[in-house]
């Protein structure tokens, strides 16, 4: 099994046999689904990236998320860099999978707040634009819990401690300004199913096969990552891979720990014993499941004859 994986994830929750297996049993059909990604909060990390819209002059960052009470992502108003700019923003953010997107996001905010600095959560559009919905210009340094489902999904959200100001005003940063998110969940949207495909082996090779005989396979999916495969002959199972996605129990349910928790490649052979069949011709599928649950299988291949016959043609 190969595969590759993208962002900054701090904690690895292995595989462990998940439910999946039942999806996979219905047809090869692609249904839109979601998967939820906990962040900062009960032992994950934070796959998401930082940024100071000043160059690292007037904001800093501050990262904690060992899954103890103090978790938190912040950022802050430099000391001592005197005002900074209207407009001019540091930020944290969380980017969807390529063919995917925000669909909800829930977490815990508080902050300190002064002379015109805001903290403010929204969707981010590829393009750069920003939309808010929360948003608090006053110190509050209470935690509290937020929850907001964007109508249409979104590519990225965003955490801004910002200079609510015109570009043509400042705010000063004699008094530190400070904004924090921790125990954040995002919900992707996943509708784009992932590939599925028989790429060769033995028992593929045409003519009567006997013995062990081996089928190769692999699969794709750009969005959660493949989750699991499962190999089929004549609609029954005859073998099937968990792959290594990051998760957690959280609450009662899986939940990612990266933005795409599984390996957007995977591969493997299996070997498969034709004394199992009865003589003849029969049909050989492999079908793919990604995260959110979308699954693809490969048309049905007629391999044969396959049996338990020494030559053929015996009794």
């Amino acid at each position: 099994m190969t595969g590759t994986r993208g962002g900054v994830g701090r904690i690895l929750a292995m595989g462990i046999g998940l439910a999946v297996a039942l999806l996979l049993l219905a047809a090869g059909e692609a249904r839109a689904n979601y998967y939820s990604v906990a962040q900062c909060g009960w032992g994950a990390g934070a796959d998401a990236d930082w940024w100071d819209a000043t160059g690292g002059t007037k904001f800093r960052l501050e990262s904690l998320c060992s899954g103890g009470e103090g978790d938190h992502l912040k950022s802050f108003t430099r000391d001592g860099a005197g005002t900074v700019t209207g407009t001019r923003f540091a930020r944290w953010r969380w980017v969807a999978p390529p063919t995917t997107n925000i669909r909800q996001v829930r977490g815990t905010w508080w902050h300190a707040l002064h002379d015109g600095m805001e903290q403010r959560i929204g969707g981010a559009a590829a393009d750069g634009g920003f939309a808010p919905f929360l948003a608090a210009a006053s110190t509050d340094t209470a935690p509290h819990e937020f929850a907001n489902t964007f109508t249409p999904s979104v590519p990225a959200v965003e955490d801004r401690l910002l200079c609510a100001r015109a570009d043509t005003k400042w705010c000063s940063l004699e008094a530190s300004s400070w904004s924090a998110l921790k125990a954040v969940t995002l919900t992707i949207d996943d509708g784009v199913p992932p590939g599925a495909w028989i790429t060769g082996g033995t028992l593929t090779d045409g003519g009567w096969r006997r013995g062990d005989q081996f089928v190769s396979f692999s699969g794709y999916d750009a969005g959660g990552g493949a989750r699991s495969g499962e190999t089929l002959i004549d609609g029954g199972r005859v073998g099937f891979n968990d792959y290594p996605c990051e998760q957690a129990l959280i609450e009662g349910e899986w939940r990612a720990t990266r933005m795409r928790p599984c390996f957007t490649d995977v591969s493997g052979t299996l070997t498969i014993a034709t004394t199992r069949f009865s003589d003849g011709v029969h049909t050989l599928r492999h079908c793919v499941a990604d995260y959110a649950g979308n699954v693809t299988c490969t048309a049905d291949r007629a391999v044969g004859g396959v049996g338990s016959h020494s030559q053929h043609g015996c009794s």
